[in-house]
């Protein structure tokens, strides 16, 4: 049990001391690749290694990642879920900005008045919500401000919309699944073909936003996912735990 808390604390370690450090030193293939460490930290065996960490260690109820919350950002802006294109959630730094809400709507043609919803004819808007890093702590008081960070308890913000395609929500936890199951399996699909690794309903639309959408230079997805990595960095309960786990290695209980 030792070695599998140790493991939790090195990896929150991690992710604070690479992914909150200058972020955009982070290629889109070190994100893909950690996308493993994600997956063990919040869904493996169900909950995660986090999850299982924060129990063992008798913290109460569960640790708090504050993180933009996708659905009801949308709502704020007036945008129907319905009618997205490809939006993911982010929020992480790229490029000096942070952006959030990122993606394109349907609309009804201005011009022709042809319905957001019909088949051909429609417009699209593409719309986000930036701000520079300048201004990224203390978040300025605002309309939007407690939906961009929104706290959430972990098992929450794991089953929460991190992306939007065609209508459809995918949740983060499918976003982690599919680029820790798939983009890094890629070349080893095309080598076995016939080996059985489905996709479920969610990771299916993940598919299809991937690379259809980008955040400044850096891909939509592995936006989304570097934004999930980057808030649990951020969280002082997380760092909490990773101190504890410290202590009771070097025998302070």
């Amino acid at each position: 049990m030792r070695e599998a808390l140790s493991s939790v604390s090195e990896d929150l370690d991690w992710l604070r001391n690479t992914w909150l450090v200058e972020p955009d030193k982070l290629t889109d293939a070190d994100v893909r690749r950690g996308a493993a460490t994600l997956r063990r930290l919040l869904v493996d065996r169900g909950q995660g290694a986090i999850m299982a960490a924060w129990r063992h260690l008798q913290f109460p109820g569960q640790p708090i990642v504050q993180a933009p919350d996708l659905l009801g950002l949308m709502a704020q802006m007036e945008h129907p879920v319905e009618n997205a294109v490809g939006v993911v959630a982010g929020g992480a730094p790229v490029s000096g900005m942070s952006v959030v809400a990122l993606g394109g709507h349907r609309i009804q043609h201005p011009e022709t008045g042809v319905p957001a919803l019909a088949d051909e004819g429609f417009a699209v808007v593409v719309s986000s919500i930036a701000r520079s890093l300048d201004t990224y702590d203390p978040l300025p008081p605002g309309p939007l401000s407690a939906m961009i960070h929104r706290e959430w308890r972990l098992l929450d913000y794991v089953e929460s919309a991190g992306a939007i395609r065609r209508g459809q929500v995918i949740n983060r936890r499918a976003i982690i699944q599919f680029v820790s199951n798939q983009v890094g399996g890629v070349h080893a699909d095309n080598l076995f073909p016939n080996a059985k690794n489905k996709r479920d309903d969610a990771q299916e639309l993940a598919a299809e936003l991937y690379s259809k959408i980008s955040a400044d230079w850096r891909n939509g997805l592995l936006y989304e996912l570097f934004s999930i990595g980057f808030y649990l960095g951020r969280s002082p309960d997380l760092e909490r735990l990773s101190v504890a786990i410290r202590n009771k290695g070097d025998g302070q209980e």
